[in-house]
């Protein structure tokens, strides 16, 4: 089992939240799908990068962790602690996989467009044309900040918004695209490899 959220931006208490919820859910692993940092503000960088570094948290690159990075690769005289956030962010990775799933923080891919354009923009071709290029069966991405499930049976797309708490099968027949929604909204969700299941989680009342 494979616990998933994203997009807590710098909000290190919604971020430890979820961290507690899903392993209390017993998942194997924490896969935080980018933005973890926020661009427009310098404060709970370091205590953020240290926070996933400790919790032994996996995570992808998003568009504000890529502008983080650039900004202290910027700085003439970095802090130490700046200097161990920036080790840490040119380590992190696009994209991650694991088996049928790809987990990236939107499009997957190495284009700078990956971390800035969502996999859903309302319209159907943007869907349809991903979908067709994608190599995995299973994306998994944040971005979007709002809960959805997207399938395509190589003729068509169809959208719906995951109840809660009820997990939701992933056929192989079709690729599917699940947007896990926002930390900072407290979104994440839980990736079920043998079951072949997503569920969805909101942690706030």
């Amino acid at each position: 089992m494979i616990g998933l959220l994203s997009d807590s931006h710098g909000d290190l208490d919604a971020l430890a939240r979820i961290v507690w919820a899903l392993r209390r859910r017993d998942v194997a692993e924490i896969i935080h799908l980018g933005d973890f940092c926020d661009s427009l503000r310098e404060e709970g960088l370091e205590e953020t990068t240290r926070y996933l570094q400790a919790e032994g948290i996996s995570a992808v690159k998003g568009n504000n962790d890529f502008l983080a990075e650039n900004r202290l690769s910027a700085l003439s005289k970095p802090t130490e602690a700046q200097r161990e956030s920036l080790a840490f962010l040119s380590r992190v990775p696009r994209t991650i996989e694991r088996g049928d799933a790809c987990f990236a923080h939107s499009q997957p891919g190495n284009g700078f467009r990956s971390f800035f354009e969502p996999v859903e923009d309302g319209m159907a071709e943007r869907t349809t044309a991903l979908f067709a290029g994608m190599s995995c069966r299973f994306l998994f991405c944040g971005h979007s900040h709002h809960p959805v499930l997207l399938r395509w049976d190589g003729r068509g797309t169809t959208r719906e918004i995951p109840q809660e708490e009820t997990p939701v099968r992933l056929a192989t027949s079709v690729r599917c695209i699940v947007i896990v929604g926002a930390a900072d909204n407290g979104d994440c969700g839980l990736y079920d490899e043998k079951e072949m299941t997503y569920t969805r989680i909101n942690i706030f009342p």
